[in-house]
């Protein structure tokens, strides 16, 4: 439970909401753009109505030793969606508080417009925090042309051969 010294400064900022971006400009440095009012929002983050909120995958990778060494969010993406800008940032946050290691988002793109789009990096924090996810689309999907190497990896070989359905190569190009 937070002591009264926190509960202190933060009545100070609920007093006086001013003082939040001038300490921002002035003591931290950090560019505020010109605005004409300053309204306390709401504090409170928890979600009454629950809403489903999952990612397609989650991986865990761990060491030697069992320790984890990273958690990796797989999503497949087949067309362009504007709420995923808001809610792959949730995803890897959320993955990163319970597992407690780096996360990295990844995203399976069949055709190279959604590829494009799905690259482009998410601004989500004013002053920095970017993510941008890890795209496999046409562009990187390696082509499985080793028939041992399809048996040990016959998923890639499936992913190249239905993006191949959905985004044709030109006709100079042949997939082996």
């Amino acid at each position: 439970m937070p002591g009264f010294d926190h509960e202190l400064k933060v009545r100070l900022f609920q007093n006086n909401p001013e003082v939040v971006p001038t300490m921002l400009r002035d003591a931290i440095g950090f560019p505020v753009p010109d605005y004409r009012r300053v309204e306390l929002g709401c504090t409170d983050h928890t979600k009454l109505k629950p809403v489903p909120f999952k990612s397609d995958n989650v991986v865990v990778l761990y060491d030697e030793c069992g320790a984890k060494q990273m958690a990796i969010i797989a999503e497949v993406q087949h067309k362009k969606d504007l709420n995923k800008p808001y809610s792959w940032p949730l995803y890897v946050a959320t993955v990163w508080e319970i597992v407690r290691c780096p996360v990295k988002l990844m995203v399976l793109c069949p055709d190279s417009a959604t590829e494009r789009w799905a690259r482009e990096p998410i601004r989500f924090e004013a002053g920095g925090t970017v993510l941008t996810p890890s795209v496999m689309g046409p562009s990187n999907t390696p082509v499985i042309d080793d028939i041992e190497r399809a048996r040990a990896l016959p998923e890639l070989a499936v992913l190249k051969a239905a993006e191949a359905a959905l985004d044709p190569l030109p006709d100079h190009v042949r997939l082996v």
